[in-house]
């Protein structure tokens, strides 16, 4: 990034101040070999100190004039386990104490709740004519996050005077560090802090940290000038809180330096991943309201209760300088119900939420979450969106690809492009299954959508068998097949003259069929017709649709035996049709009045049982006169029983005939 458009972003930065809520704190102070009575009112004040919104605990404390980590350093963070505004941290310390030549040593604490200490190391060479204290490195990563989050933090206490040697040593120590610094590379996370010593931005020291190149420092607060004692500089005043001694080695002097930095490499002032947040950089007790060379606890400061400010000029010779910063986005995904079996042309959406699950508070505490997703194989439809942190998700959708028959699998993914995102990448599997539609079918073989049953003609009274039919589903050519459901049935017409076990169902597997009969009932005349529409579809899955309506009929005639003409009376044209057909093959017009395909001696018995029915004549004027046209030499092979019976009744009917005959000739006489 050049040296122009960081700039320009950090003024952005600057300019735009908004009310926010950081998720890590850090905070360096020159502690001067504390702490002492008004350490832990400070610390206290700082956990609870709001700023654009911000109220967070201290997360990183980066002290100066450290004794040692086991003395000074471990003080501090029992300090801070032991505050009622830290109840749930827990502070640590770091374990190396840098090589010094006086004047105490850089060292750290932080809450391990928050973030790692991954790394810390010291370097610089110390003398005379070199440092005077060894700079310390800290590599840190916020907790669940990955190496791609880490950033630094260089902890230094330059050569304090104003003496020519010792400005010439302050930029050996700047040298070294960015010599240190510029081997991390560019895209390096890196804060500097500490007690710097300097007076104003025409240091050498200044000038080697701010040189181009991949270690390049910026000031946050872009305010370049001649800081010390300068009304114009008054609010970033870092030292001395006081005018007089307050304790033993205090230097006095009143607020007139800005001594005490934060600064960064450009990567942390982007607004990308783990970066400074604008407008949260400040001296702690300086909102430049106190009089310029003068106490801290002026009561024209109204930065901080008096409490707080009586505390920072009777703790140390300088002001904590406090910042807050955005950690990188969290991508969490989360993809819908897949249905397991779908119907083809279903329109299958798969919602796909994608959330920033940053650990914070507040949301501009973590970076915003730039993601794009979407499937793969038989999963098809794609997304792109961004997700600031609390904000519940974005709900994107892919589409299940139901086009063809089949078992199919495919899968969504997801990428995150904000820098140093945890889980930046997500893969999930999908498979399911697109059947063919159901069909309903009255073959188990082939596509029948209309079925008739016919009785035909069946006398009165008499047992008609049964029929029965099939509903089958027919498994579909190209592969699996949805289940069919018969939902409702709908009739009209002589419904009651059928007995059928016909009913709905659910659920019929593709390749089965389900049996049912139906009966007609015998003991009414008349022409029966029944009409039935059988209302299918697919079983209940995504995609179901309505199948083609089956048409059912049955029908049949209930008759009087022996009426073969159908005219409603038993008469001679009746026997006559019969005596045609009489031993041979025939159906009811022609004498077959029991159903067996034959006209037989039964089909006459019936005949003759019911010979006069339906009329108003008497059969004993009709039937003598049936017998001269009963011609055995007209029936081939009767048998026996049938002969018999035949006999026995023409013979009858001979008698009749005879009676007939001379009652006839009688008249004629008379």
């Amino acid at each position: 990034m050049s040296t122009a458009l960081r700039s320009l972003l950090i003024m952005g930065l600057v300019a735009a101040p908004t009310l926010v809520s950081a998720q890590i704190r850090i905070v360096n102070y020159n502690v001067a070999s504390g702490p002492r009575a008004g350490s832990a009112t400070i610390l206290d004040a700082i956990n609870t100190d709001t700023v654009q919104g911000i109220n967070r605990p201290v997360d990183i404390l980066l002290i100066q004039e450290s004794t040692s980590v086991e003395t000074t350093t471990q003080a501090f963070a029992d300090l801070l386990n032991g505050l009622p505004t830290t109840p749930t941290q827990n502070y640590v310390r770091g374990n190396l104490n840098g090589g010094t030549t006086g004047g105490g040593r850089p060292s750290v604490i932080y809450n391990s709740n928050a973030v790692q200490l991954i790394n810390e190391t010291s370097f610089g060479n110390l003398g005379t004519s070199a440092q005077a204290r060894q700079t310390l490195r800290y590599q840190f990563r916020p907790v669940a996050y990955g190496p791609e989050a880490d950033f630094y933090v260089y902890n230094n206490h330059y050569k304090a005077g104003d003496t020519s040697t010792d400005r010439n040593r302050r930029n050996i120590e700047a040298t070294a560090l960015r010599a240190n610094l510029d081997l991390l590379g560019e895209g390096t996370h890196a804060i500097l802090v500490g007690d710097f010593n300097i007076s104003s931005n025409l240091e050498a020291m200044w000038t080697t940290l701010r040189a181009s190149g991949a270690g390049q420092v910026f000031d946050p607060l872009n305010r370049e000038g001649i800081w010390g004692d300068s009304s114009s500089f008054k609010d970033i005043h870092t030292q001395s809180p006081t005018t007089t001694v307050r304790y033993s080695g205090q230097t006095p002097g009143g607020m007139d330096d800005r001594f005490d930095f934060q600064v960064s490499t450009g990567e942390v002032l982007d607004g990308e991943g783990f970066s400074y947040i604008p407008g949260t950089y400040r001296a702690f007790g300086n909102n430049g309201t106190h009089p310029l060379n003068g106490n801290i606890d002026d009561p024209s400061n109204t930065a901080e209760p008096l409490a707080v400010l009586q505390a920072i000029a009777n703790s140390s010779d300088h002001l904590p300088v406090i910042a807050d910063y955005q950690i990188p986005a969290k991508m969490s995904v989360a993809v819908g119900s897949v249905p397991s079996r779908v119907i083809e042309g279903a329109s299958v959406s798969v919602p796909v939420t994608v959330e920033n699950v940053a650990p914070v508070s507040v949301v501009v505490g973590a970076d915003e979450l730039d993601f794009a997703g979407g499937g793969t194989g038989g999963v098809t439809g794609s997304f792109v969106g961004t997700d600031p942190a609390l904000d519940g998700g974005v709900t994107n959708f892919v589409t299940l690809s139901t086009a063809s028959v089949g078992s199919l699998s495919g899968s969504v993914q997801v990428t995150s492009s904000s820098q140093a995102a945890a889980n930046p990448t997500f893969n999930q599997g999908l498979q399911f299954d697109v059947l063919a539609h159901s069909n309903g079918s009255f073959s188990a073989s082939t596509d029948v959508n209309s079925l008739t049953i016919d009785f035909g003609i069946v006398a009165r009274n008499s047992i008609v068998p049964t029929r029965s039919f099939v509903i089958s589903n027919l498994l579909s050519t190209n592969g699996i097949t949805a289940d069919l459901d018969l939902d409702q049935i709908s009739s009209i017409g002589s419904v009651a003259a059928f007995n059928t076990n016909l009913s709905t169902f659910i659920g019929l597997d593709a390749g089965q069929f389900n049996s049912y009969t139906v009966g007609l009932t015998s003991s009414s005349l008349g022409i029966f017709d029944a009409d039935y529409s059988l209302f299918v579809s697919d079983e209940n899955l995504l995609g179901a649709i309505n199948g083609t309506t089956l048409q059912l009929e049955f029908k049949g005639r209930v008759a009087i035996a022996g009426d073969a003409n159908l005219d409603g009376n038993v008469t001679a044209a009746d026997f006559a049709a019969l005596q045609i057909s009489f031993g041979g093959a025939g159906q009811w017009g022609n004498g077959d009045f029991n159903g067996d395909g034959l006209v037989t001696a039964a089909d006459y018995a019936l005949l003759q049982q019911n010979f006069g029915s339906g009329g108003s004549f008497a059969p004993s004027l009709v039937l003598p006169s049936l017998a001269s046209e009963l011609r055995f030499d007209a029936v081939p092979e009767v048998n026996t029983l049938g002969l018999v019976s035949l006999t026995t009744t023409i013979m009858a009917m001979g008698v009749w005939r005879r009676m007939r005959i001379h009652r006839s000739s009688t008249s004629l006489n008379a």
